[in-house]
């Protein structure tokens, strides 16, 4: 029998842009949670997902080749839609995988110089931008996230 789910809720991460993270919060009735379900991950510029198995005891940790059959593949920044089935209610969540541009913002700030303002207000403005994407999918406005 497949346990009831009062709010479906998870944390997506990335550990390096070809290994993604998902680790299941969400709330069961009566606290008996599954020791695994199928979530539905559609990747950016892709029209149909994958069925993945995640744990709920553990971080499930993905990389290309687990989830797309390429090992040379790293996972493209943009948003990434997460569909679950339970007792006949879609739970669509979005989230926002930004590692690409997170590493280029490292980058530019280990090379700023910390007495130009005009880097600090570009790099402020980057992190600006970012914080938008991720907000925006989270708050399921997928169309909004990605025009920033």
């Amino acid at each position: 029998m497949q346990e009831r789910i009062i709010n479906y809720d998870f944390i997506f991460s990335y550990i390096d842009c070809k290994k993604l993270i998902y680790q299941d919060v969400s709330s069961w009735v009566s606290n008996v949670k599954p020791t695994s379900y199928i979530v539905n991950i559609t990747f950016p510029g892709f029209d149909t997902g994958v069925d993945v198995e995640v744990f709920t005891d553990k971080a499930n940790v993905f990389n290309a080749e687990d989830l797309l059959g390429n090992k040379n593949f790293s996972f493209t920044d943009g948003v990434y839609c997460f569909k679950y089935s339970n007792y006949g209610n879609e739970y669509i969540r979005n989230s926002a995988n930004t590692c690409k541009l997170s590493c280029k913002l490292d980058h530019l700030i280990a090379q700023a110089d910390l007495n130009d303002l005009k880097d600090f207000e570009q790099i402020q403005h980057i992190e600006f931008l970012l914080d938008s994407v991720k907000v925006n999918a989270r708050f399921n406005k997928p169309e909004k996230a990605i025009d920033f």
